[in-house]
């Protein structure tokens, strides 16, 4: 009796087991249809600039739906760009302090000039990215998020 029962659970679930596996390896097939290979070009000599570039690369590659090449031939798209990240001043709360001191606040800007072209060089998207927000040491991840899904919305 005890053994009759598990296989009989077993049994049961079989039907509704197959089909769920069978749509895990066609959807495994689509995914690999989907993954685009993204070639990220130079964004600048400036420090800054490598910084978000590195920024972008990761979230790219963090995305899961692109798959971030060393080779520009090998790519289905190139990403390239302009980018700079500066500090503009200093922030304190206090409004009677006109020096900068240990509770001043940094407050950056950053910019994005992006261009996303394909394999033959006809471009596919492009656009000046600046931040949503203004102030924080933020602004670089804020920026680099919205090229990276335009990128996601061009692609799909």
């Amino acid at each position: 009796m005890n053994v009759i029962k598990p296989l009989f659970v077993l049994l049961c679930l079989f039907p509704t087991i197959l089909p769920t596996s069978e749509a895990a390896a066609r959807n495994s097939s689509n995914r690999a249809a989907e993954l685009h290979r993204i070639y990220v070009g130079s964004f600048g000599a400036s420090p800054d600039a490598v910084y978000l570039r590195h920024k972008l690369v990761l979230r790219l590659a963090h995305a899961r739906r692109f798959l971030v090449v060393d080779d520009p031939a090998t790519a289905d798209a190139i990403l390239s760009g302009t980018a700079q990240l500066r500090l503009v001043g200093y922030y304190n709360s206090n409004p009677r302090i006109r020096y900068r001191n240990s509770a001043s606040v940094a407050v950056y800007d950053a910019k994005m000039m992006v261009r996303l072209e394909d394999r033959g060089g006809h471009d596919l998207w492009s656009g000046n990215l600046t931040p949503r927000f203004w102030g924080s040491q933020y602004v670089s991840d804020n920026v680099v998020n919205q090229a990276a899904r335009h990128v996601a919305d061009v692609l799909r």
